[in-house]
């Protein structure tokens, strides 16, 4: 369990980091959003952990919009998912109160990195070829393309907690 910890940690401070290749106001409210994500993970508090992952996405968002450099946004919205799916799943195992076997673990860390290689891929695909849309259906496929995340971590959320 320490170990996912550290990964925590680690995803965070590289979603923090990441966000450094903005404007610096981004990474002050980047810097809130990794203490309200560690502040409800030692609380036990999956509230405050949501509330610091999207500090966190619109702190990114809002660099992109700005300055920020695409590619080193996108590495830190990843990062920032692993980081708030490790967590949650920390509190899920802390919830139900046995420890999880390493098998079931290691099946988590093997599902999380695959979603992300291909999350990170399929945006850098996304970053290099320019397409000439409207706002209209860029907001559209937005929202597709976050629809499709939060669903995808939902089905895998039920089906850990199945497995538990």
């Amino acid at each position: 369990m320490k170990r996912l910890y550290l990964l925590v940690i680690v995803c965070l401070a590289a979603a923090l980091g990441l966000l450094g290749f903005g404007e610096p106001v981004f990474l002050l409210s980047g810097g809130v959003g990794v203490g309200l994500f560690l502040y409800g993970l030692r609380r036990r508090n999956e509230l405050l952990v949501q509330a610091g992952f999207a500090v966190l996405v619109v702190a990114a968002a809002f660099s992109a919009w700005g300055e920020g450099q695409a590619l080193a946004l996108l590495t830190s919205l990843c990062a920032s998912l692993a980081a708030w799916d490790l967590a949650s799943y920390l509190l899920l195992v802390r919830y139900v109160g046995s420890q999880p076997e390493g098998r079931l673990t290691r099946r988590r860390l093997v599902r999380l990195g695959t979603a992300l290689a291909a999350g990170w891929g399929l945006g850098a695909v996304a970053l290099a070829v320019k397409l000439d849309l409207s706002f209209g259906w860029l907001l559209f496929l937005g929202v597709c393309v976050v629809s499709g995340l939060a669903l995808s971590m939902l089905f895998l959320r039920r089906h850990d907690e199945n497995m538990l």
